[in-house]
């Protein structure tokens, strides 16, 4: 094979059918029984009910121009919409929404709050006015029967391009000779050699902390890498409900996704927990009405639902007086689902009621379905500014190619982080197309990583060289 790629989530299979347009042979190893990583879909609470296990909604796959270069309508994906994207209730029965309908987001909000909905912090509100943009602009799609249908496109359209997926089969270690990636070992004893390169789309702590041998990092390497930050931890609650959610705001009811956030204040109040390692008294709550926004997900006149909110990834005490400890056992994880269902209830009055089965999902079960859900993280890594750009996943990265030859970082711990994007997967597969991709790794003294440097005759000051370019149209996807 000419190149390997570990994991087949979306960064992984978008890499891998970018090498394979490149006519180059291609294999995913993939560790779980199905590919997908973080987007599969399962009837996990009753028959006839489809889950989306992780991720659920995609604006960012539908504006990432490397996925709309994909062209994956030619293989199977549909996309489907609620009839309003986001929905915010109160519990007055006000509702903010967010359509694609500009007027009638406008009217929402100026009846709200007239002129005024700033966040507190440009800094931590970017995102959500990022994620609000995409939804005005193309809504907060799902893959019709299930988020499956964006990794079944992806798949298919990588066997029709001479790519290889074998499932099943764990990569205990990256294959280093004179300094270079030759192949992956697997659990059971075999080498499957890359004659050109191998793409890792796992989190950068277990490719350079698991996959390699310390021995062929630099020692700044190694040591920016133990700073390497998290982002929260998970829970997450999938329902299979007899009707649709009884919400107080009516709007609410007509919305693929609805946030449950009790105003800034207590959004504020939220953060606090989580920055001092407090597990929230009310946890804040996103929430997806799965059948309102595809029909085919449940029964007629029923509704398959999930909300999900963040915990602190190293718990230091427990606002809510339970006794939460972060074990995430039988006890702990029930006594949390009841705090977020009785949210739900103060919103939606006979929600309880509805319930048929629910499965859920803690910081102690999401990395047995995904290794790169590190404690139910979610962005591969936090993405705060500390650790965005040149600094994700350690200062002086900035690009998908690594301290060894031939070896690449295809996962949301490279730059553009996280989101079903395919940014990092694309950013990685141009690189190793490189016909001279650069062997120095170019960074600062301090760190001890080796510098390629070269002189600037006009004003006599060092430089280094600039880091690999994806695409063109890569950086678009973030």
């Amino acid at each position: 094979m000419d190149a390997v790629v570990i994991g087949s989530g979306p960064n992984g299979l978008v890499a891998a059918n970018l090498l394979a347009d490149a006519g180059w042979s291609v294999v995913v190893v993939e560790e779980q029984p199905s590919a997908g990583g973080a987007v599969r879909t399962a009837e996990v609470t009753v028959p006839g009910y489809r889950s989306d296990l992780f991720s659920a909604f995609y604006p960012l796959a539908v504006a990432s121009p490397v996925m709309r270069r994909l062209d994956l309508g030619r293989h199977g994906l549909r996309w489907r919409h609620a009839p309003l994207v986001l929905a915010d209730p109160g519990l007055d029965g006000t509702c903010a929404v967010l359509s694609r309908d500009l007027s009638e987001t406008a009217a929402s909000l100026d009846a709200l709050a007239p002129g005024d909905l700033g966040p507190e912090s440009a800094a931590s509100g970017i995102f959500g006015w990022l994620l609000a943009m995409l939804g005005q602009d193309v809504g907060f799609p799902v893959p019709e029967g299930g988020a499956y249908g964006l990794t079944a496109a992806l798949v298919s359209r990588l066997r029709a391009a001479g790519g290889t997926i074998v499932t099943d089969t764990r990569v205990t270690g990256v294959v280093v000779r004179a300094g270079r990636a030759v192949g992956v070992r697997t659990a059971s004893g075999e080498t499957i050699p890359a004659r050109r390169a191998v793409l890792a789309a796992v989190d950068a702590p277990r490719l350079f902390g698991d996959l390699l041998d310390p021995e062929v990092l630099p020692p700044g390497f190694r040591r920016d890498l133990r700073r390497f930050q998290w982002d929260n931890g998970t829970v997450k609650v999938d329902w299979a409900l007899s009707g649709p959610i009884p919400w107080r705001a009516e709007a609410a009811r007509r919305a693929g996704t609805v946030h449950l956030t009790g105003g800034l204040d207590a959004m504020t109040i939220h953060a606090a927990r989580l920055a001092t390692g407090r597990v929230p008294t009310e946890p804040m709550l996103v929430l997806g009405q799965m059948t309102t926004a595809d029909p085919t997900r449940s029964p007629a006149g029923t509704e398959s639902a999930w909300a999900y909110t963040h915990v602190p990834q190293r718990i230091r005490g427990d606002a809510g007086g339970d006794g939460l400890t972060g074990r995430w056992d039988e006890g702990e994880t029930e006594r949390f689902v009841q705090r977020m269902e009785t949210r739900l209830e103060s919103m939606a009055p006979g929600f309880r009621d509805l319930v048929r089965a629910r499965y859920v999902q803690t910081p102690r079960t999401f990395p047995q379905a995904d290794g790169n859900l590190h404690r139910g993280a979610l962005n591969g890594g936090t993405a705060a500014l500390q650790q965005q750009l040149v600094f994700r996943p350690v200062p002086g990265f900035a690009r998908p190619g690594t301290p060894v030859r031939g070896l690449f970082l295809a996962s949301a711990s490279a730059h553009p982080g996280g989101g079903v994007h395919g940014g990092p997967g694309a950013n990685a597969a141009a690189a190793a197309l490189r016909p001279h991709p650069p062997l120095n790794w170019p960074t600062s003294r301090r760190t001890g990583w080796r510098t390629d440097r070269r002189t600037d005759r006009r004003t006599d000051r060092l430089r280094l060289d600039p880091p690999d370019r994806g695409p063109a149209d890569a950086g678009d996807a973030e």
